[in-house]
């Protein structure tokens, strides 16, 4: 008993040292927002907590935790689906408690029977699994869904109660589930790496006697890196009452964040290009439901005038060109209004003129 006392002391000892809830995401794990930047204060609560989220010595994402609500602001995540079983162990955060418990997450069990902890206390730090029973219209639902991680061990680590809000439960299975399920799938198509957040905005009601908030809104923001000069982005939103997802730009979610939010502008992904952020989109069906988000395709109108331009200039270029003799009148195939077959033509006249003449 002293031996396993005494391991459990030199063990605290250790986490001291590496924390996994830490103070901030830009020096600990900023892998997994895009550019390494995360989202402003604008959506930071009153009682943060920065969890690069662990699970067998790896960090697997990224959440910023309400500690008053007792729900996530945000999960952030690199987009990998792939095919494998659900998990069915909910797992909750050590070091939500206090740092000298382990730096991974736990099962409650193993916090109460080997690490001694009361579920009191646990409770105060985080939400617990009795929080979610016996609830009417609403379930657990995830900000970052296992079925975007391609292995048990990742898909393992979105089961922690600090990545789940209570979400309307048709919301949960019907429009928002297509989102993630398929909507995403199509989006990504050519896509070298996905980065996703996903998040909630506290509401006026609660569950589990006032213990843990329901919000009044869900969203996901996703940015998709094609190569290295081609990005694209977009944004979706959902009241957490209705079974109904609005598809936006990012600047667009950036905009209505700002506003039920109420803490100055907020921004989501740093140094976006303008003109995909702000884009207005014209939805462009392709095939397949009209209903359905994924059968879409964004047509961003702020990159019309550019193309526009390039076209102006051209003509200028080439006009100058041809009138100061840059390219003489023989090169017909750099010429507005002639081709390469007339210059094969002159060039066949001048070879056999001499011949017709006599003088070949």
């Amino acid at each position: 008993m002293l031996r396993l006392l005494l391991l459990q002391v030199l063990a605290s000892c250790l986490w001291l040292g590496h924390s996994e809830v830490v103070k901030s995401f830009e020096t600990s794990c900023p892998q997994f927002f895009f550019r390494e930047i995360p989202p402003n204060q604008a959506l930071e609560p009153q009682k943060p907590a920065w969890i690069c989220q662990r699970y067998k010595n790896q960090y697997y994402f990224a959440t910023l935790y309400d500690r008053k609500m007792r729900i996530p602001v945000y999960s952030a995540y690199i987009y990998g689906p792939g095919p494998g079983k659900r998990p069915k162990t909910w797992l909750v955060e050590p070091q939500l408690i206090s740092p000298a418990y382990p730096k991974t997450m736990k099962k409650e069990w193993t916090l109460l029977n080997r690490y001694n902890v009361s579920l009191e206390t646990l409770s105060q730090s985080q939400a617990i699994l009795h929080d979610y029973k016996n609830l009417t219209g609403l379930n657990r639902g995830h900000l970052n869904p296992s079925g975007h991680h391609h292995d048990y061990n990742s898909r393992m680590a979105t089961f922690t109660l600090t990545n789940i809000v209570p979400q309307d439960e048709k919301l949960n299975g019907g429009a928002w589930n297509n989102y993630e399920q398929q909507t995403m799938i199509r989006r990504t198509q050519g896509c070298k790496t996905t980065y996703v957040i996903v998040g909630a905005v506290p509401g006026n009601n609660y569950i589990a006697k006032g213990r843990v908030n329901k919000p009044s809104h869900l969203w996901s923001a996703a940015c998709c890196m094609v190569d290295n000069n081609y990005i694209k982005a977009w944004a979706v939103i959902a009241e957490n009452d209705r079974n109904q997802v609005e598809l936006l730009t990012l600047g667009e979610l950036e905009d209505t964040l700002t506003e039920l939010y109420g803490r100055g502008q907020c921004w989501l992904i740093g140094d976006v290009p303008e003109a995909w952020s702000l884009a207005i989109v014209t939805p462009s069906h392709k095939k397949g439901c009209k209903e359905n988000l994924g059968d879409y395709r964004r047509v961003h109108l702020a990159l019309l005038p550019r193309r526009v331009m390039e076209q102006i200039v051209l003509s200028v270029i080439t006009w100058h060109i041809q009138d100061n003799q840059g390219i003489s009148p023989s090169q017909q195939r750099f010429r507005k209004g002639t081709s390469c077959l007339e210059n094969l033509i002159s060039f066949d006249d001048q070879m056999t003129g001499p011949v017709d003449e006599g003088g070949g």
